[in-house]
């Protein structure tokens, strides 16, 4: 019978016991066991359900109604987002800012570069005592063509 004889580095040990050792101290439930143990999966069930309704209390009927709302402004701007990005727009200037309450309205001029200007305004609403942007809207009759 022929031996072989391999040489394997001291590291190399070291490393596949420190592995080894590793795996033996850690719980059986982290590898994707089951433990065993039924209370394991109630807790994770629970902190679950907690997460998910944190997270919901999150989002409020209001927050929901903001973001559908500011979803279909933009789509409805499509044309005027698109000549913001082609750099048609050359200068915005902010006009009168009235609040009251949890509503606020900021006057604003765009100026394109074919010297257009079409007036608006910004709406904002206080939600949680947090503004947020609710729309943007142009003025009739100034639209540029």
């Amino acid at each position: 019978m022929v031996r072989h004889r391999h040489s394997v580095s001291f590291p190399a040990v070291l490393v596949c016991c420190v592995l080894c050792l590793g795996l033996l101290v850690v719980p059986s439930g982290c590898l994707g066991g089951n433990g065993g143990e039924e209370g394991d999966k109630e807790g994770y069930q629970q902190g679950y359900e907690d997460g998910v309704k944190a997270e919901r209390a999150k989002w409020s009927d209001a927050k929901l109604q903001l973001a559908r709302t500011m979803i279909e402004e933009q789509e409805a701007s499509q044309e005027t987002l698109q000549r913001l990005l082609n750099g048609e727009i050359t200068e915005v200037k902010i006009g009168e800012i009235t609040a009251t309450g949890s509503a606020a309205k900021v006057n604003i001029q765009a100026v394109f570069a074919d010297g257009t200007v079409i007036d608006g305004y910004v709406d904002l609403v206080r939600l949680d005592n947090m503004w947020y942007l609710q729309k943007v809207t142009a003025e009739r009759g100034n639209t540029p063509s």
